[in-house]
């Protein structure tokens, strides 16, 4: 889980860390690959490479090469490529169906506003890039563009010609987590992108994570510090990892650190939520009326799987779709009290950049 940072005021510690939040230590390292689990277990990567639309003839530098600003737009140019060893990537948790491309230098530039304005009408993400991470690597959201289509009982699919109805809309990072390498990336066509937490980045920024080389694994373990800005969104906030202040009060001397609670949960009938085990997946939740302006109501033209289905060999399981999820502050929990993050995943606190 991250989380996005609203500073209750506009006063940083020191500098401005949209400029000095980048990740550029490691700028003069060129951008490295292991091609297949078994390069990845020997150690072996490559500064070349060449697979689908991921064609890479030339070695290249990993992550932001140019930073720029004026006193309205802050400008970085980036390779998005990681420090970190990419890959390997494949189609299936056996690892024997390579994943169809490698990624390559985009020379993407990309700004950010200095001056965040939150607007009173929010407006959805779009598909692609809506951000960056500080290592330079592009910041997707959490969909994959596709949903459940209830006429043919099956999700749609990149290797399908069409997206679904757009119901029941599937998250990424449990539906397309297979393709992804142990630093939780993998590429649109070239494109290397996140969708979720990065743990490569959050271990170069010491963010609670350890590493073992010799199984090219990131592992949790709290150390008991505030998570660092990993990233940016296009709107000009910043996005921290999972560890936050308990309390959020600017200008407190409580430096206690624990990890934020979401304001998401499953629609498993804890809390008073609807049991979709039970009830099937026949009502969307609250949330999709006043964040996306959607009917809470829907017909069996619209019903998505059973939980727990088993489709083509898959198990559609609770937690597959967005809309299996309900916001806690629609079942009487506080904001606050019972959980940290508000609807938008958003949390109005001090932070060590915005004391």
């Amino acid at each position: 889980m991250l989380f996005i940072c609203i500073p209750l005021h506009c006063y940083p510690a020191l500098g401005d860390p949209l400029i000095s939040s980048w990740y550029t230590q490691k700028s003069g390292q060129y951008a490295r690959i292991f091609e297949d689990k078994e390069s990845m277990l020997a150690g072996q990567s490559v500064v070349t490479w060449n697979r689908g639309q991921g064609i890479q003839n030339q070695p290249v530098y990993a992550g932001v090469q140019e930073i720029a600003h004026s006193s309205e737009w802050l400008y970085i140019k980036t390779t998005g490529l990681g420090f970190h060893t990419m890959g390997p990537w494949y189609f299936d948790e056996a690892k024997t169906q390579a994943f169809g491309n490698f990624p390559a230098n985009t020379a993407s530039i990309y700004r950010f506003p200095r001056k965040v304005l939150i607007p009173q009408d929010k407006s959805s993400t779009s598909a692609g890039v809506i951000g960056y991470f500080v290592d330079g690597i592009a910041m997707f959201d959490s969909t994959d563009t596709f949903s459940y289509d209830t006429s043919q009982g099956v999700d749609q699919t990149p290797v399908s010609a069409a997206n679904g109805d757009g119901v029941w809309n599937r998250d990424a990072y449990i539906n397309e987590g297979v393709t992804f390498d142990n630093a939780n990336a993998h590429q649109a066509g070239s494109l290397h992108h996140y969708h979720a937490n990065p743990p490569a980045l959050r271990y170069a920024l010491e963010d609670s994570v350890q590493f073992d080389a010799g199984s090219n694994a990131y592992i949790e373990k709290f150390n008991g510090n505030h998570s660092p800005i990993i990233g940016w969104v296009r709107d000009g906030l910043p996005i921290y990892g999972p560890y936050g202040f308990d309390d959020p009060k600017p200008g407190s001397d409580d430096m206690k650190v624990r990890r934020m609670v979401s304001g998401y949960q499953l629609r498993d009938g804890s809390n008073g939520s609807s049991d979709l085990t039970q009830t099937g997946r026949k009502s969307l939740p609250k949330w999709v009326e006043h964040l996306d302006g959607r009917s809470t109501t829907i017909t069996s033209a619209e019903f998505g799987p059973a939980v727990d289905a088993r489709i083509d060999g898959e198990t559609y399981t609770l937690g597959r779709y967005f809309e299996d999820y309900t916001y806690k502050g629609d079942l009487g929990l506080t904001l606050g009290t019972d959980f940290d993050l508000n609807e938008y995943n958003v949390r109005f606190t001090r932070t060590p950049e915005y004391p």
